[in-house]
């Protein structure tokens, strides 16, 4: 293996540049990456010498920084006194006096001389550098010999890099049997006798080492490994294809219907005589289009979200997240017919809340349908078991969260802008910020993946099936029936176990979770946070119907309609005694949904007004003591506001 020999850059300044093509005789160590081996400037060089020739001191002629006046008149012309006079007046800059043999000599850089006899140092050295070489019997290349620009050559070097591990393999056994030809070359043998040799230690034939020879035939050393890596060419020429032609299949096959790719052929071969067109077969086509960028296809026949999804999503740093700070809560129907205890047959619709640090389930309810009721009772159910209001929320978009009574004082993608006054929700209330999830955006909401443990530790069982129906038709049981419906009771046992198993015993692998249960990391966290408890009547209200009434115009009474107890009115002389302009505007009503004769709390906005009670219904006949009553109670009250407008 030869020895590279190669130049070393000694300039201290760029104004030097002028006489660094002097070709260095120094030896140095084969190099071992291309960031070693790469020579800079122009007139660099890599020399290569037999190993059996190599010598123990090469002596190298080195590039000198400095000469003395008389060095400077041979390359300037000039007298010595006018040298010297340019060194006092300072035209040769970084000039200075030494002390030599007890005589102060001049040392003028070779930066500071005219570019002419710098050039002509530079040719100097560049003879003696090569005389030097040559004694030792050292073979120059051409000094025209870089064939390639530095730009060309780091392409190469690159596809080399990204070339797999075989090409890199055949590579560097040319590389070898190359340099290895070199070398017996200049050991002192013919052509001939170094390729049989070659033949013999490498197998490498006569006609295979023509083409290494021809392959790097004028460039350096440096550069033989990627320029004797395989680019093989191989295969038939191209099928003609115009130009039109194919931009017509290519726009034809970009549409989400998913087009079959031998019906828009067919389209284009019928067009291709009218337009003078040339179309190859179907598989060439097919080639054409696959070198096409994958994006253009994803958007094209897949559309932007797949296009968007196809962009690395970032990673969510979960324990960066405080406890309580933040809450999610989704909706989804159980893929599961339930038959409730009036016989209505249908899949529930589950509602959970749970804390997003800890990934504990806080508050689940299921219901018939979707509601605003259904959200609150499964957040009073957290609230209760946290004992503290969490600060955000990640709400789902649909229409049961953005219910007036649920986050209402808070704008949403249905409620763009706050109107004073209007009822304020629950979450407001407690100080709880919304965080909406963007529409059919699933994986803005870590509840996602939660929902398929529950649909295979619950709705998959085996105890349930025939009731099972799968998420979508297209995945439904064989099996399935309506009629073999489970009564909903059974599914809420089930759903309990679920939840339960998940909190106290499944180890979570997630951000922040360490393999722990989120009941651990729960009741870790808890200890080392300080909150704020909730306030009961948050609770309360949360485990209360809610509606938004108007008081009547003319005796400010609240009417609403209760679920299995009909119509109810409700009043509060505190409240019919307020102004004119509370009484102009809806006010959330809170009532409880199993007590009708219970008082409702009235709000307005965040204001709370009092608390209205229920105005029974009295027999038309003998209603007896409850009328009385109620002409006293009428009585005390109008009595009073006669005599006070009177005054």
């Amino acid at each position: 293996m030869s020895r590279l020999i190669y130049r070393k850059m000694s300039d201290r300044s760029k104004n030097r540049s002028l006489i660094s093509g002097a070709v260095n005789c120094e030896m140095s160590d084969p190099p071992e990456t291309l960031e070693k081996t790469r020579c800079n400037g122009e007139t660099g060089q890599i020399i290569t010498r037999a190993v059996g020739n190599a010598l123990s001191d090469p002596s190298p002629v080195k590039t000198p920084e400095f000469v003395t006046p008389s060095k400077a008149v041979e390359s300037t012309g000039l007298s010595v006194a006018t040298v010297k006079r340019y060194c006092e007046s300072g035209k040769y800059e970084g000039a200075y006096k030494v002390l030599k043999d007890g005589v102060e000599v001049w040392q003028i850089p070779i930066s500071s001389l005219p570019k002419p006899a710098q050039m002509a140092m530079l040719e100097e050295v560049k003879a003696a550098s090569i005389a030097r070489c040559a004694a030792m019997g050292i073979s120059l290349p051409d000094e025209n010999a870089r064939k390639f620009s530095s730009a060309e050559y780091s392409a190469i070097w690159e596809d080399y890099e990204r070339s797999g591990g075989t090409n890199k393999r055949r590579a560097n056994a040319a590389f070898e049997a190359r340099v290895t030809f070199q070398n017996l070359i200049e050991g002192g043998l013919n052509v001939g006798e170094a390729e049989r040799e070659i033949a013999r230690r490498f197998g490498v034939s006569k006609a295979t080492l023509w083409r290494y020879r021809k392959a790097t035939e004028g460039h350096l050393q440096m550069h033989w490994l990627p320029l004797l890596s395989p680019r093989y060419k191989g295969g038939r020429p191209l099928a003609e294809f115009s130009e039109a032609a194919f931009e017509y299949i290519h726009a034809r096959t970009l549409t989400t219907s998913g087009t079959p790719y031998t019906v828009i052929f067919q389209e284009a071969r019928d067009l291709a005589e009218k337009n003078g067109w040339v179309i190859p077969g179907d598989d060439a086509i097919r080639k054409r289009l696959a070198k096409e960028p994958k994006w253009v296809d994803t958007m094209g026949r897949k559309g932007p979200k797949a296009l968007e999804r196809s962009y690395p999503a970032v990673r969510r740093d979960y324990s960066s997240l405080k406890l309580h700070e933040l809450w999610e809560s989704d909706g989804r129907k159980a893929d599961v017919f339930c038959v409730w205890p009036d016989g209505t047959v249908a899949r529930p619709f589950i509602i959970v809340w749970r804390d997003v640090r800890s990934r504990l389930v806080l508050g689940v309810r299921g219901f018939l349908n979707p509601s605003a009721a259904g959200v609150l009772a499964a957040y009073g159910m957290a609230l209760s078991r946290a004992g503290t209001a969490p600060d955000n929320a990640k709400l789902d978009n649909g229409r049961e969260y953005a219910a007036k009574s649920v986050t209402g004082g808070q704008a949403n993608r249905y409620r763009f802008k706050v109107v004073p006054g209007e009822p304020v929700g629950l979450l407001t209330m407690a100080g709880t910020n919304a965080d909406w999830s963007p529409p059919e955006r699933g994986q803005d909401k870590p509840v996602e993946s939660w929902w398929r443990f529950l649909a295979d530790r619950c709705d998959k069982a085996p105890e349930f099936e025939g009731a099972y129906c799968g998420r979508n038709t297209v995945v439904k049981p064989e099996n399935f029936d309506r009629k073999k419906a489970i009564p909903i009771a059974v599914y809420a046992e089930k759903l309990a176990g679920a939840i339960q198993y998940f909190n106290t015993r499944h180890r979570h692998s997630g951000s922040g979770m360490s393999g722990r249960t989120p009941l651990e990391v729960y009741t870790e966290l808890s200890a080392l946070t300080e909150r704020k408890p909730v306030d009961p009547a948050h609770i309360r209200m949360c485990k209360m119907g809610v509606a938004s009434i108007k008081p009547g115009k003319s005796d400010s009474v609240y009417t609403l309609t209760m679920p299995g107890y009909g119509l109810c009115r409700y009043w509060s002389k505190k409240i019919s005694g307020m102004p004119l302009d509370i009484h102009s505007r809806k006010h959330s009503v809170y009532y409880d949904l199993e007590n009708p004769r219970a008082p409702v709390s009235i709000y307005d906005g965040h204001n709370w007004l009092d608390d209205a009670t229920l105005l029974e219904d009295l027999p038309f006949l003998n209603a007896g003591e409850g009328a009385a009553d109620h002409v006293k109670a009428k009585n005390g009250v109008l009595s009073a506001q006669k005599l006070a407008v009177k005054q």
